[in-house]
Parts: C-alpha cells; sequence; structure tokens
C-alpha cells in the first residue's frame, strides 16, 4: 500500500503505512519480515532525502540480513 500511496502523490500517507508495516514487523518479531520492512523504510527516507536516516535504517537491515543469512537482502 506504501508503495501504491507514493506513486499516486501522498508521500506522506506512503511513508506511514511504511512506519505501520515497519512497526508490525518489530512487534512480530519475524526477521524475513522485519528484513523486508527495513529495508523498503530506508528506500522511502532516502526518497525523502532524510540521509542519516537512511543509513541507520540501511544498516540496520544489513545487519539483520547477515545475522539471519538473508543473502539476498544483505546484498
Amino acid at each position: 500500500m506504501a508503495w501504491t500511496l507514493w506513486h499516486l502523490g501522498y508521500p506522506d500517507q506512503a511513508f506511514m503505512k511504511s512506519q505501520e508495516a515497519l512497526n508490525l514487523a518489530q512487534a512480530l518479531a519475524h526477521p524475513y519480515s522485519l528484513a523486508y520492512a527495513q529495508l523498503f523504510a530506508a528506500i522511502y527516507y532516502q526518497l525523502r532525502r532524510e540521509v542519516q536516516a537512511t543509513r541507520e535504517q540501511a544498516e540496520a537491515q544489513i545487519a539483520l540480513s547477515t545475522e539471519q543469512r538473508f543473502a539476498f537482502w544483505a546484498a
């Protein structure tokens, strides 16, 4: 839904949906879902030109993916 909102021209709503997905993945404690949500959160930060937040989210995603051996997401 976040991607759809972004492409329809609702960046703030898209970002909020992305954050909801990230929060849900964290609450579920499901590593694969969390890695996926972290990746897209990093992308949204990048699209919003928030350099530090992008770096932090990307580094967290890479660390989790490396730890869990999610080679695709770690790359």
